[in-house]
């Protein structure tokens, strides 16, 4: 079954846990996805994800070229995605920044 990730077609309140995997990177309408996951988790269910993320320093110069290379539509920082959860109506409890491909 495939399903738009913006639009599943399932029932509010469905899931007790929504999760992503260095996905919603590739989506274009951020804003529509974190709305479609909150609409789908029950009251005092749980948000979680990994994502590619804009780091601090990066350049223009950069960001055009990860951004061309990896398929990326576009890319958040965690601010923007803890706007956008808190913006769905929900409660941000955690987020990190592993500095995993940090600058050299």
């Amino acid at each position: 079954m495939l399903r738009d990730v913006c639009d599943s077609g399932l029932p509010d309140g469905c899931a007790d846990f929504v999760w992503g995997e260095d996905a919603w990177c590739y989506v274009e309408d951020k804003g529509r996805l974190v709305a479609e996951a909150a609409r789908l988790v029950r009251t005092g269910g749980v948000i979680a994800f990994t994502d590619w993320l804009e780091g601090p320093g990066l350049s223009d110069a950069e960001a055009d070229r990860l951004l061309a290379f990896m398929k990326f539509p576009g890319i958040l920082t965690l601010d923007d995605y803890s706007e956008l959860l808190r913006g769905a109506g929900c409660t941000v409890e955690t987020t990190l920044d592993t500095g995993r491909f940090a600058p050299r």
